[in-house]
Parts: C-alpha cells; structure tokens; sequence
C-alpha cells in the first residue's frame, strides 16, 4: 500500500490562497506508517495541475505496478477538475484494476471536511475536531530554547513553535498530552503569543506535570484535549501562578474523568 499525497495544496496553486495545514508534512508521514502504508510519494501539485485526467493516471501507472486505486467519493483531478472517480473507474476497468471509491463519512451529524476540522480548531472546539479527525489534534516539533521563565516561577514548559502555515488553534490554554520515549504523560499547553510577556512569534509553550528531565533538541507529539480559557494578560507574577495552579488542576480533573469513559 502507497500513498500519494500533494505536496502543497492545490488551492494556493488554484485560487492564489493556502488554507492552513491540518499537519505538518512529517506528521502526516507518521500518520501514514501508522496506517501501515509502506510508501508515500508527494506529487509537485505544480508540476501536475495542467495534466489532463488521462495523462496524469499514465503517468502514475507507467511508474507504479498499480493493483487498485482507493480515493474518495468527491475526488477530482486533472486539469480544471476534469476527471472524478468515475473517470478513474472507467480508466481502471480498462486496465483491469480495481477502484474503491470511499464514500462520505458523517460526525455529528455533518460531512466530515477539513473545512469543518478548521472551523472546529480555530473555536478551541477540540472535542469534536477530535471526533472529526478521528483523533485528538495534535502536533510533532521540536523542544526549543525559551527565556526560562517558567522555571523561575515554579512551572517549566516545553517551548515548541508552531511553523507557518500550520494551523494556529484558538489562543489560549489547553489540557493536553505530552509523548516522550513511549509513555504519555498529562500536562496543561498555552498556544499564543503570551500576552503577559509579548512574544513576536506563535508559541506552544507546555508544562508537563510530573516530569523535570531536560527535553532542548526533542521532537515530541503534543495532543491538545480541552480548551480551559482564553489567552490573559495578568498584572503581575503572583496572579500568572495562581491561574497556572487552576489550569493543572481542571486539565488533571478533566485528564481523571476521560479516562474513566469506557
């Protein structure tokens, strides 16, 4: 099994605007291995938009022993959108091979689509962007060097920056997970510029509860679970602990009772 995945999205090509990432690249690598896909080859969308349908499925299968082509019910390609899947079912029954065509998965009573996911993302929704995504959002970048001041105040966090054109969830702080070395640990995560302090750049700053090990240089997964309240910016030191203080105890007593739901 292979996957073949644009590398850009079409619509920046298409109508001169990005919607942003879902994932990074290397996520959706991972995502894929978890699938048990045993390759992935990222398609130039540039390269390829002005081919027709007949021309790019040439293409793929004069590079590729094809046995069976799987896409989704509203899946177009070629130039200008040309080709759908019943194009596709009518160029594989001509080569004698099989085409699944996935049809429309619901959540909540919609048409699952990364629009909604967005929507759902950029609410602090987080709830049902999980039930959307399959599984809870989240994200793989590396432990960078921050100002320290956490450790200063009692709380030391993960500083982790979130790249550009990946989505950027509602501001504010979340009960989250934190994967390290195979174990999954629960901690409290603020995404934002941190008002109190003036960041110039989108942060995901993370405190991990119970664990103190030095992190600098890892790449590690960060799964945002419920969102608890919206950025603040606090007077002083001693009112940024106490709010600190509430937001570990809703993100355990909320990590408590998912956890106890069958």
């Amino acid at each position: 099994p292979a996957a073949l995945p644009f590398d850009g999205h079409p619509r920046r090509y298409l109508e001169q605007k990005t919607p942003p990432m879902l994932m990074t690249r290397e996520d959706k690598i991972a995502l894929l291995d978890a699938l048990s896909m045993q390759a992935a080859f990222f398609l130039d969308f540039a390269s390829i938009k002005n081919l027709p349908p007949e021309t790019f499925l040439d293409k793929v299968c004069g590079a590729l022993p094809v046995a069976l082509f799987s896409c989704g019910y509203n899946f177009r390609f070629g130039k200008n959108g040309a080709g759908d899947a019943a194009f596709l079912q009518r160029y594989a029954a001509e080569r004698d091979i099989e085409v699944y065509v996935a049809p429309p998965v619901e959540a909540d009573g919609n048409p699952v689509s990364s629009t909604l996911i967005r929507e759902r993302l950029l609410a602090g929704d987080m709830e049902a962007a999980a039930r959307l995504l399959g599984r809870p959002f989240s994200f793989s970048l590396e432990v960078v060097l921050g100002d320290q001041r956490g450790r200063t105040i009692g709380f030391p966090t993960i500083n982790q920056v979130l790249p550009d054109g990946l989505i950027q969830p509602k501001f504010g702080v979340y009960a989250s997970r934190t994967y390290i070395d195979g174990k999954i640990y629960p901690s409290v995560t603020n995404v934002g510029v941190r008002p109190t302090f003036l960041a110039d750049r989108t942060l995901s700053e993370t405190h991990i509860i119970d664990y103190a090990d030095q992190l600098y240089g890892r790449i590690l997964k960060v799964e945002l679970l419920h969102f608890l309240r919206g950025e603040t910016k606090f007077d002083s030191l001693a009112a940024l602990k106490n709010a600190i203080s509430k937001d570990l105890y809703a993100s355990l007593h909320y990590e408590k009772i998912l956890f106890m739901r069958p």
